[in-house]
């Protein structure tokens, strides 16, 4: 009750300030109210009020592109261009579409607001700039394409086909094509080109089988396709069977036997009757019989020409009869030949005594006698004087030209004269025979006994013509040569009649002949004159110029005269050429069977120009220096055409000579430089960079020695995030408000503005000044303990510590325990280095914190420090609100106090004071102290961002931190600080082929940041 008087007095007391913090609490939940509904953003308040951060460096921005974007095949010059803005350092980079990547700036170079470099190039590439500044880091790009070689030309296909594909003598075939990719298409057998090109048809009617060949020709050269029609002779009225059966002995005896032999021709079935039926082998066989009287024997042949009989009789006597009858046999061997072919006529007789043998052709047996003789000549004059018909079932028409005439006359009188007649020996024998025509032979033996016959058919057929068609090769020797060189074209040819040599080009064939002549230079001129438009697929700009001109013609003529045209001999020879120009020399071989094609090329290339051997040099300078220096790289090139040095720097220009400067150096390095020659020779000059290692001073501990620091792996990560958005980077885009909302936030805004005043003139500006006050106090006081501790044998800890002063109680769990004394909290210094409040001139700020830092591991301990009442806390300092009536009230809230318990390892807290402090030497000593430890650099950059994080978080959110690493970072601008963390935080990544890369570029960046 007595706390609620007090409150209302107070209240009472001060209307003013009473109301204010009235209104300040309401505007302050409306805002809140806003903030948590999404009406408005703090960002969106700030940016309209503010703006983006004065203290916090824009971000670096470029603008590149390339005049022309687009170059023609082969490639050519272009110029790049850019605008850089925020930037301070720049470096241009090239990837080729083959994978190659160069350097375009000589390393990383000052950053101009706007400039250009003319670049020539053959091949698609991609540039990439990378600016740096203050801000941070930013990339722009730009393409160059360059045209791909034009598609090459696709190779025509075409397909030939006949329907129906045989016909008779006489009648006709057709012929439909189609084809696709192609110009022109032509047909031999003197049909020739053509149209329409894509698909049509043709009808032809040959005297004889024939293979006709199609010719496409097209951009991507000529292929050809066949279709064969075959003729046939009206088919002849097919062939009767014939049988022949001989009984031997055609006499016997009663009780004797009798062999039945037979031969048959155009049969598929034979049969005997008398109760023998049918027989086999159908062709020719024997089977013996033994009659009891005489019987005659009939055999039936069958076949696709009908029925025939043959008969044989075996006489049965009582008394053996005084002579005997004659018997033959005649046998054709083969019994089927083509026409030119020749058969063996093979005879056996017994009881004989001549035998002789005559042709016999059913179908010119006009007079029906058995036999072809001079009855039958005349008989056919008759039919060709037109007297007579041709008698039934005969042929008149022997040669089969449409008529009977003096052919068919003199044809059959060869036939006539083929007889043989007589022949020995009588017994046995065998002629050979070389008809025209199916011919039967009949053969007539005679003997004691009377006269019988035997018969033998030789059938004709006719050879289908060979129609071979012309082949050709051709081969030039050697197929490559340089300007001014020569070639041997040697050609062999089958089936040929002639053959001629000519240039032929098909990207100049205009006309779709088949051949580069001066119809093709007629339209070539037709074009450059503006009459007519470049044929499709075909090429008339043949100098590249860009037009078609006099010297495209002049080409053109050129090529059309080196036809070298009909040689001799032409089956085979050899011809001497000396083309300018890669050639493509075509050999047509023409003959009976049609025309061919073959080809063969000739390439001519540039005789390559002498060049000497490219030099370089490459030094360093300086050779040796510290560790996070830079070295300068001077080259100078003779004959050389290109020059790239490694360790990420890549080609370099102007290549005669120039200079570079390479990144920053921590372990000894070996630059490799390579020129390459104009004739594609490589040579590489090389110099080294070491880097230098300083020692302590020996013995007696005099001379100053590098900062020991050890590391291990940090216990935990803060989970705070450690990236950063700034205003800046948001687009500003304003509040989408009514009026009656905007006045609202204008007034909330207003009263914020008021309240922030008074805080800052009312606490703000007395808390600084008393800690002004103090502060002179404080470092005295640390700097005389400090010396009094080395005095008394004390070792000093491995991180800068104030004196601990008289441990304080502290409370836990309801016990009182007295903690070690540990470090106070150091406020905010920009003395680094200063010397006043140091008794006679012994230490400096700066040589604690060094000295520190290389303190022995074995020394770290942690240290814990009460807070004393004459010592003032940094952020425990707030304005108390007291009078003579208000002394007693209670504090309404505190300000969360920085954890002051620390946990982070102590190589983890020296490294981060090292790099704090910008101590360069230490930092990469440490660095790889640590990974000599088999640590990793990622988590040792990792911690260090960690720690440092933290107290940027402690600085803008009021979180806890380390307090040691708080003290040590109390004279950074909170700016600068953010700035400190983002730059070990951008190179931890794995971009990199190994970590201590992008360790070594992360704290090349933070030291750079600190100024060191």
């Amino acid at each position: 009750m007595t706390n609620i008087t007090k409150i209302v007095a107070y209240l009472d007391k001060r209307p003013i300030r009473t109301g204010f913090f009235a209104v300040l609490a309401t505007v302050t939940i409306g805002i809140s109210i806003a903030f948590a509904t999404s009406l408005t953003t703090p960002a969106q308040v700030y940016a309209q009020v503010v703006g983006p951060p004065c203290c916090v460096p824009p971000p670096p921005s470029c603008i590149l592109s390339a005049d022309p974007s687009t170059l023609p095949n082969g490639g050519g010059p272009t110029t790049l261009s850019w605008e850089t803005t925020a930037a301070s350092d720049m470096i241009i980079q090239s990837s080729d579409s083959e994978g190659n990547s160069t350097a375009v700036t000589s390393g990383w170079v000052s950053a101009t607001d706007f400039g250009s470099q003319s670049i020539s190039l053959v091949r698609s590439t991609e540039y990439t700039m990378t600016v740096s500044g203050p801000g941070g880091e930013s990339t722009c790009h730009t393409n160059v394409t360059v045209e791909p070689p034009p598609p090459a030309p696709i190779a025509p296909t075409c397909a030939l086909t006949a329907s129906p594909t045989s016909i008779q003598s006489g009648g006709s075939s057709t012929l439909s094509w189609s084809t696709k990719d192609a110009t022109s298409f032509s047909i031999d057998h003197d049909i020739g080109f053509v149209t329409p090109v894509d698909a049509g048809t043709r009808s032809v009617s040959p005297i004889n089988t024939t293979i006709y060949t199609g010719t496409a020709t097209g951009s991507g050269g000529s292929v050809t396709c066949t279709a064969t029609v075959t003729v046939t002779e009206t088919p002849p009225v097919t062939n009767a069977p014939v049988c022949t059966l001989v009984a031997n002995p055609p006499g016997i005896q009663s009780g004797n036997s009798s062999t039945l032999s037979w031969n048959t021709t155009n049969a598929s079935s034979f049969s005997i009757d008398q109760n023998i039926g049918s027989v086999t082998p159908i062709v020719s066989g024997a089977i013996s019989v033994s009659p009891t009287a005489t019987t005659k024997y009939t055999g039936t042949v069958t076949g696709s020409g009908g029925t025939a009989h043959c008969e044989a009789t075996v006489t049965v006597t009582e008394t053996p009869p005084v002579t005997n009858a004659p018997v033959c046999t005649l046998v054709a061997n083969p019994p089927s030949i083509q026409n030119g072919g020749s058969s063996e006529l093979s005879w056996t007789t017994t009881h004989a005594t001549s035998f002789s043998i005559g042709v016999y052709t059913s179908a010119y047996d006009y007079t029906g006698e058995g036999v072809v003789d001079v009855a039958d000549i005349n008989l056919l004059t008759q039919v060709g004087l037109g007297n007579v018909s041709c008698p039934a079932s005969k042929t008149c028409d022997i040669n089969n030209d449409g008529s009977t005439n003096i052919a068919d006359i003199l044809t059959l009188v060869k036939i006539v004269r083929e007889n043989i007649g007589s022949v020995t020996p009588v017994n046995a024998g065998s002629r050979t025979v070389t008809p025209t025509a199916t011919t039967k032979y009949t053969g007539t033996v005679t003997g004691s006994g009377g006269t019988a016959h035997c018969e033998a058919t030789v059938t004709v057929t006719e050879t289908p013509p060979v129609t071979n068609a012309p082949v050709c090769t051709l081969v030039a020797n050697p197929p490559s040569i340089q300007n001014g060189g020569s070639s041997e074209l040697s050609w062999t040819t089958t089936h040929a009649t002639s053959f001629s040599i000519g240039v032929y080009t098909s990207a100049y064939d205009y006309t779709g002949e088949g051949v580069v002549d001066v119809a093709d230079i007629n339209l070539l001129t037709q074009v450059g004159l503006g009459n007519v438009s470049c044929p499709a697929s075909k090429t008339c700009d043949i100098n590249n110029d860009g037009s078609t001109n006099i010297a495209d013609i002049l080409t053109l003529v050129k090529i059309v005269r080196e036809n070298i045209g009909s040689v001799t001999p032409v089956n085979a020879g050899s011809r001497t050429v000396t083309p300018t120009a890669t050639t493509k020399y075509t050999g047509t071989v023409t003959g009976s069977g049609g025309t061919a094609h073959c080809e063969a090329t000739v390439t001519v290339t540039e005789t390559p120009p002498v060049t000497n051997a490219p030099v370089c040099t490459l030094t360093a300078e300086p050779a040796s220096l510290d560790s996070g220096e830079h070295s300068t790289l001077t080259w100078a090139t003779t004959n050389a055409s290109a020059f790239r040095i490694d360790q990420g720097i890549g080609s370099l220009t102007p290549v005669a000579g120039g200079a570079t400067t390479t990144r920053a150096i921590t372990d000894g390095t070996t630059f490799t430089g390579t020129a390459t020659g104009t004739s594609g020779q490589t040579i590489t000059c090389t110099a080294s960079v070491s880097v230098n290692s300083s020692g302590g001073g020996g013995g007696g501990g005099g001379g100053s020695r590098n900062p020991r620091v050890l590391l291990s792996a940090i216990p935990r990560v803060s989970p705070g995030p450690l990236a950063n958005l700034y205003l800046s980077q948001i687009p500003y885009t304003g509040l989408d408000l009514g009026p009656a909302e905007t006045i609202v936030y204008w007034v909330a805004l207003i009263a914020w503005s008021l309240a922030l005043a008074y805080l800052v003139l009312f606490g703000a500006v007395p808390f600084a000044g008393r800690y002004a006050r103090g502060f002179g106090d404080r470092v005295s006081f640390a700097l005389n303990e400090r010396e009094r501790q080395f005095r008394d044998g004390y070792t000093a800890p491995a991180k800068p510590m104030k004196q601990s002063v008289q441990a304080m109680p502290v409370a836990t769990h309801g016990e009182r325990r007295t903690e070690s004394p540990r470090e106070a909290p150091r406020g905010y210094s920009s003395f680094d280095g200063f010397r006043s409040f140091a008794h006679n001139d012994a230490l400096s700020v700066e040589d604690i914190v060094k000295g520190l830092t290389r303190a022995p591991q074995a020394s770290l301990q942690p240290m814990t420090e009460p807070i004393r009442d004459t010592v003032e806390p940094i952020f425990e300092m707030v304005e108390p609100i007291s009078d003579s009536a208000e002394s007693e009230m209670p504090l309404e809230s505190e300000p969360k106090k920085t954890d002051e318990t620390s946990t982070t390892p102590a190589d983890i807290r020296g490294f981060t004071m090292a790099l704090v402090e910008g101590d360069r030497t230490a930092v990469f000593a440490g660095l790889r102290q640590h990974m000599r430890g088999g640590g990793t650099a990622e988590s040792l950059l990792s911690a260090t961002a960690c720690l440092l994080d933290d107290v940027y978080r402690a600085r803008v959110e009021g979180t806890s931190c380390d307090p040691d690493i708080a003290r040590l970072t109390a004279r950074l601008a909170t700016p600068t600080l953010e700035k400190l963390v983002m730059s070990l935080t951008t190179a931890i990544d794995s971009s990199y082929s190994t970590d201590v890369t992008g360790a070594k570029l992360a704290l090349t960046r933070a030291l750079s940041t600190l100024g060191a």
